[in-house]
């Protein structure tokens, strides 16, 4: 039995699949600044009805990123409205955004965001949980609350 799964595996080598052997030797070891970008689906929520078009939606988040997708709404009925950005995971995630309608009237939207990884709600940042940030005392890290 022995041999016969060493008969089928003598001619198999790594660089017959996926297209060959990566040569990490010649990659650039220099950070990018695409390892602190994170891809999220957000909702903004509490939208007035006439700052709801696609337009109005990238200028309310045009702040937190690079703006990938907006979610189609025809119809323009729904009071959220789903947005894939590209963000910054070192800058701390929005809550909120106080904006002025098309009326002159101020309104505050809230923003929610979809399956988000590591999320610290004591600094707002994504990459770590409230063990291990700076911000909370070391006081607050013996209570067990996680």
């Amino acid at each position: 039995m022995a041999d016969d799964i060493l008969e089928r595996y003598a001619n198999l080598r790594l660089d017959d699949e996926d297209g060959g052997v990566v040569d990490l030797g010649t990659v650039n070891s220099m950070p990018s600044k695409d390892k602190f970008h994170l891809l999220l689906i957000g909702r903004i929520k509490n939208l007035p009805f006439n700052c709801r078009s696609d337009d109005d939606v990238k200028e309310i988040v045009a702040n937190w990123g690079e703006v990938i997708e907006v979610d189609e709404d025809i119809l323009g009925l729904d009071r959220f409205r789903r947005v894939k950005v590209l963000l910054n995971v070192t800058k701390p995630l929005r809550r909120f955004q106080r904006i002025i309608d098309k009326g002159g009237r101020v309104v505050c939207v809230e923003f929610a965001y979809e399956r988000l990884p590591f999320f610290c709600f004591a600094c707002r940042v994504i990459g770590h949980a409230e063990k291990e940030c700076e911000m909370v005392s070391e006081e607050s890290k013996k209570v067990k609350l996680w």
